[in-house]
């Protein structure tokens, strides 16, 4: 960033300024309204220091200076309860977390397709040439047992799905899942 000579001393005399106005309006009776007009008059002075600038003959930068008013201002928000950059990463947290319901319900749905192929009944499956001669439990043993592979696969998704905590739940026709806390997991 281009920006003017920072004075290094001159940043830390007002965050300085900062702190004393700050404790002392905090003490007289909680003063917010004193405490964020000093606050906003310190941001205000820095984000004229930081002013991006043609001049590329800077000498200065003093980046120590900036971070720690930074660090000290982000920190006395916090103590407010106003965190910017959590709630940043809470907006991306919340696209991941799109992101991986998706992810989840593809699979779902995916294994959900795999299960209803091998519980429903097929004309286009030979079980053999002897299947038609079975009764309706020798019929579904076979089946079962040609299909196994199919049905592991599908059990294994369940199961690497709740070492992660997420519970798929089989109903007749369809599947769904959900996030299993550990207090629920250790209640089961």
């Amino acid at each position: 960033m281009n920006c003017g000579n920072i004075s290094e001393s001159e940043i830390l005399s007002k965050l300085d300024q900062l702190q004393m106005s700050v404790g002392e309006a905090l003490c007289d009776d909680f003063d917010l309204p004193r405490t964020v007009a000093s606050i906003m008059s310190f941001v205000q002075f820095m984000n004229t220091e930081l002013t991006p600038t043609q001049d590329l003959s800077c000498s200065s930068r003093s980046t120590v200076a900036v971070a720690v008013a930074a660090m000290y201002v982000s920190e006395l928000l916090q103590s407010f309860g106003i965190n910017f950059g959590k709630q940043m990463q809470q907006q991306a947290e919340s696209g991941n977390d799109l992101q991986l319901s998706q992810v989840i319900d593809s699979t779902v749905k995916y294994r959900n397709k795999i299960r209803q192929f091998i519980l429903s009944p097929h004309e286009d499956i030979s079980f053999g040439k002897d299947y038609e001669d079975l009764n309706k439990k020798e019929k579904k043993k076979v089946k079962f047992q040609a299909l196994q592979p199919l049905i592991s696969s599908s059990d294994d998704i369940r199961k690497e799905f709740a070492a992660m905590d997420i519970q798929i739940i089989d109903y007749r026709d369809d599947s769904s899942w959900k996030i299993v806390t550990k207090k629920k997991k250790n209640e089961n």
